[in-house]
């Protein structure tokens, strides 16, 4: 026994000739056996150190304000070895008193369990070798002289009443209902972020070809020595995608020198012909902004309205309303054939002349 009063077991060392501790018992309260009674757990890193396990409250709650442990805990649900019992896991205990046990080294632990289960004087059961599994320790009375082991205590099966079973398996499915619930409100809530994310990121798209669109007229304008106000009908790229259906093939009204030409279905139902300038285009900017610019202001019931304009990273669009009856030149240089060119400029001049009665546009 040391100064401080703990037991020290030692071993000689021959060839030092000196004694190397061994191991030391007494070393904190928990050491003390059965310090904390029945059925509590003894660690000395809590405040108080001792506590029942689940299940189990003090025997006397005023000795236990008292810091007086030795009376120990008893069963919330006293046992009914008829019908019900059943077992509870505790994990990482260092085994009660073995004082009043039976043990089998040749059983498992699901033979062990049943043989507990018949004996209504049986209240636990462990393996006797936790490394491999096997073997049966029953205990009878009392466990008493416990302590907590997180990482080197062992496994034991308490028996419990099957109304304490019952309460945990109700404790059991509200968890497992709190943990759906969190999860599903997390999943919405992601959904809704990732959701409203998105919707501000094509707002933020849309925001910036509208700037990017206004800047790029600005600049031409300023350049031109143009002081004009235009307001511009803007049609997003996503919008323009989904009415042409991704610019299908099927969709395709025909090509020109500005690029090819699309039918499409906007959400309101109107028929557009969206006209996107193609890469190989020997139009440019000033060509489209022109074009732009001269519908834009031109306002006529024989002229084919501009519903809108698209600027989206390198795609330029323009949005024209559809026309069933194909375009002028048909008329003019297909419905009216003869034999004679001449023919054909007083059927021009005249369409011409009725398109251009309320317009400023001059015949040159």
């Amino acid at each position: 026994m040391n100064a401080t009063g703990a037991a020290e077991r030692m071993y000689w060392i021959e060839k030092t000739r000196s004694w190397s501790l061994y191991y030391v018992v007494g070393e904190d309260q928990c050491d003390n056996y059965a310090f904390c009674g029945a059925y509590a757990s003894c660690n000395i890193n809590n405040y108080p150190a001792c506590a029942c396990l689940e299940g189990f409250g003090p025997k006397s709650l005023r000795d236990w304000s008292l810091q007086d442990w030795g009376g120990g805990c008893v069963r919330s649900n006293e046992l009914n070895c008829q019908s019900g019992d059943g077992f509870v896991k505790y994990e990482g205990i260092k085994l009660p008193d073995t004082s009043s046990s039976w043990y089998n080294r040749s059983m498992n632990l699901r033979e062990c369990e049943e043989m507990c289960l018949k004996n209504c004087s049986c209240t636990a059961y462990a393996n006797t070798d936790i490394k491999v599994g096997i073997g049966c320790l029953l205990w009878f009375g009392d466990l008493i002289d416990m302590r907590d082991y997180a990482e080197t205590g062992q496994d034991i099966y308490i028996r419990m009443s099957g109304a304490y079973l019952d309460h945990l398996r109700r404790e059991r499915k509200s968890r497992e209902r709190k943990r759906i619930a969190i999860i599903v409100c997390s999943i919405v809530l992601g959904m809704g972020l990732l959701a409203l994310g998105w919707i501000l990121y094509k707002r933020k798209l849309k925001i910036r070809d509208r700037e990017k669109m206004k800047s790029i007229f600005d600049k031409y304008y300023n350049e031109q020595g143009r002081t004009e106000d235009l307001e511009l009908p803007i049609v997003d790229l996503a919008t323009v995608v989904k009415a042409t259906d991704k610019f299908s093939s099927k969709n395709l009204l025909g090509k020109g020198g500005f690029g090819p030409v699309y039918k499409g279905t906007l959400p309101d139902r109107r028929e557009i012909a969206v006209k996107r300038l193609s890469m190989e285009s020997f139009q440019g900017l000033e060509e489209f902004i022109n074009e732009v610019i001269l519908i834009a202001k031109l306002q006529h019931r024989n002229l084919v309205s501009l519903i809108g304009c698209c600027i989206a990273g390198d795609e330029r669009m323009l949005i024209y309303e559809y026309m069933r009856n194909k375009s002028l030149d048909y008329f003019i240089f297909g419905l009216f054939l003869c034999p004679s060119p001449s023919f054909h400029l007083p059927y021009f001049l005249y369409i011409a002349a009725t398109m251009t009665t309320n317009s400023k546009i001059k015949l040159k």
